[in-house]
């Protein structure tokens, strides 16, 4: 049996395994102070490990019954490497491809017993909160290192997208019509670039602004590649004087992910002398 499979236990299958067993099975001198360790890797969707590169992710192992969180911690380490992960053709029954330095976090999981466990992750972190969350439900046994070296891995879907321009909460004024200048930034959840030359092409990507007043869209404008990895621009027209939100709105068109980001923008009607 492969890493892979042993690191995405299947609940049912598991859960029959165990209960086939004696009891005196999982006997052992554990107490509640004994630690089963337990890695976890994020991929992103389309790309390569989540790594520091781009903030990193949150990871956490919850006890499936109370909630109770066991373990916590940080993935650590780089995104892998590119030629393995995005060019060699690899089946679903073969571990991931890794190194010794791609991303992961190696918890401590208290045990002293066969137990179900959620394990989670969050990230990247950017402005008020993480981009993509994953979680996954698994059967943990003391002493049983689950996956090997590849761990239990998570896939988290998404796009990681921020403005550049205009700046947060812009005002200015007008009586009429203005045309603002959008620039984003657009990047997988890795922290690898969009690009021509990566193998994320810009245009495999949809990336659009909207502008809304009091929820009614009022204003969309196709971005395109600025040229820059990464980068998008265009402009979009409001219609007039009012409180706006703008958000960005990118999406992978071959893959499930998508990624926004919102920003605020003020039109203020002229004041009379």
């Amino acid at each position: 049996m492969t890493r892979r499979i042993r690191s995405l236990v299947v609940h049912g299958a598991m859960t029959l395994a165990i209960g086939a067993l004696p009891a005196t099975a999982f006997a052992s001198d554990h107490d509640e102070s004994d630690t089963t360790p337990l890695t976890v890797r994020v991929i992103a969707a389309g790309a390569k490990w989540v790594s520091p590169e781009l903030g990193g992710a949150d990871v956490w192992v919850r006890d499936a019954v109370s909630g109770e969180v066991l373990a916590s911690g940080r993935i650590e380490g780089d995104s892998g490497d590119t030629t393995a992960l995005m060019e060699t053709a690899h089946t679903r029954s073969q571990p991931i491809p890794i190194t010794d330095t791609s991303g992961k976090v190696t918890l401590d999981v208290p045990l002293d017993e066969a137990r179900q466990v959620i394990v989670g992750a969050s990230g990247p972190r950017l402005g008020d909160g993480h981009v993509a969350s994953a979680t996954a439900s698994v059967w943990m046994v003391p002493g049983a290192e689950l996956g090997g070296d590849e761990g239990v891995v998570l896939e988290v879907h998404g796009l990681a997208v921020s403005f550049l321009a205009p700046g947060p909460h812009t005002v200015t004024t007008a009586d009429g019509a203005v045309e603002v200048e959008v620039l984003a930034a657009v990047e997988m959840l890795c922290g690898c670039p969009i690009g021509p030359s990566t193998p994320w092409p810009p245009e495999d990507y949809v990336v659009q602004a909207l502008a809304f007043d009091s929820g009614t869209e009022a204003a969309r404008a196709m971005l395109d590649f600025a040229g820059t990895d990464s980068r998008f621009s265009g402009s979009i027209t409001l219609p007039g004087p009012g409180v706006y939100e703008l958000q960005i709105v990118a999406t992978q068109t071959d893959v499930a992910n998508v990624g926004v980001a919102r920003n605020g923008y003020v039109v203020s009607a002229p004041t009379s002398d």
